[in-house]
């Protein structure tokens, strides 16, 4: 009867342990996981090893678990069979006494102790968490269980320890950063700004041609005036036509076309950039800002008829907001 009190022990002990564990790898910073894997923290550097392959990582803690619950389970059986061999009585105890044991020591109680002390508690048991896992392996429960996991994975379309898309997982990061109090909500509300526009493309935010205010080659200086004090914008494309069709000779800025009177438009004019509508937003950021332009053409190749225009304000406004002033 010593010999089952304690392998139970033992083994409740085991569950409790690898319940708290698998609670607490999941709920571990991870930011502060890569700080102090950065810092050279061998516990540190150890989980995220084993973060790197988390089907493994599962399938070392859960036969890890259901080995401890089986040998908890046997233990129990024994000491209740030397108590009382009345079926009914048998029945009682489980329910009374070793089921409410077990679910609280086993389980709740570990798990919730991990995830309050996940940031001390975790990284300490990391080397216990790393020789279950070589002994599982060696002895070919894990590989085994893995192989099982995979094969199914396969024949429903997932593939084996896929990973989230950088996006997700990026976010995920930020997310755990704020929880740690290491940087604030505002950035990752940026963050998911920055990655929804990295999706779209230039015909997403440009401005649409029929709303553009343009001013035409041979504009004479009171129309320069108006346009510019009715609109209030600091540049306006030229335009004129060409064998009957609307073309784009340049953008010109309100300071030159305003005090530099006697000089023509097409002469103030800078020449225009020219961005196709399928061309991803920060590509077309990363061209303007090379090309030192505040706006761009949206055309579908240079000579072609404008479709609309884009300027860096429609560029910044989705990652920080309406900025009427600009």
């Amino acid at each position: 009867m010593i010999l089952s009190i304690t392998i139970g022990v033992v083994a409740l002990l085991v569950c409790g342990l690898l319940a708290g564990m698998e609670t607490g790898i999941y709920t571990l910073n991870r930011v502060r996981l890569a700080a102090r894997a950065a810092q050279n923290s061998s516990s540190a550097k150890r989980i995220r090893a084993e973060l790197l392959h988390p089907n493994r990582l599962l399938a070392t803690l859960l036969v890890g678990m259901n080995l401890a619950h089986a040998a908890l389970s046997a233990a129990t059986t024994s000491v209740v069979e030397m108590v009382s061999t009345d079926p009914f009585r048998i029945a009682m105890l489980n329910t009374v006494v070793v089921l409410p044991l077990v679910f609280l020591f086993g389980d709740a109680l570990p798990k919730e102790l991990f995830r309050v002390f996940t940031n001390s508690w975790t990284y300490g048991c990391s080397g216990i968490l790393l020789s279950l896992r070589i002994m599982l392996t060696w002895t070919g429960l894990v590989p085994v269980v893995r192989f099982l996991g995979d094969t199914v994975s396969y024949f429903l379309g997932f593939r084996a320890d896929q990973e989230a898309p950088n996006r997700q997982r990026i976010l995920q990061s930020l997310r755990d950063g704020i929880e740690g109090d290491l940087i604030k909500p505002i950035h990752l509300e940026m963050a998911d700004r920055v990655f929804g526009l990295a999706e779209r493309s230039v015909a997403d935010c440009a401005i649409p041609w029929s709303k553009v205010v343009t001013l035409s080659a041979d504009a004479a200086q009171a129309t320069r005036t108006a346009t510019f004090s009715q609109h209030a914008f600091s540049r306006l494309p030229v335009t004129t036509i060409i064998n009957g069709k609307l073309s784009v000779l340049g953008v010109v800025s309100a300071l030159d076309a305003i005090l530099q009177p006697t000089i023509q438009l097409t002469e103030l004019a800078q020449e225009p950039l020219v961005i196709e509508p399928k061309t991803l937003v920060m590509e077309a950021a990363r061209r303007m800002r090379a090309a030192r332009r505040t706006m761009a053409i949206v055309a579908d190749g240079p000579g072609a008829s404008p479709i609309g225009i884009i300027t860096l304000k429609d560029v910044v406004e989705p990652i920080f907001g309406p900025t009427p002033e600009w």
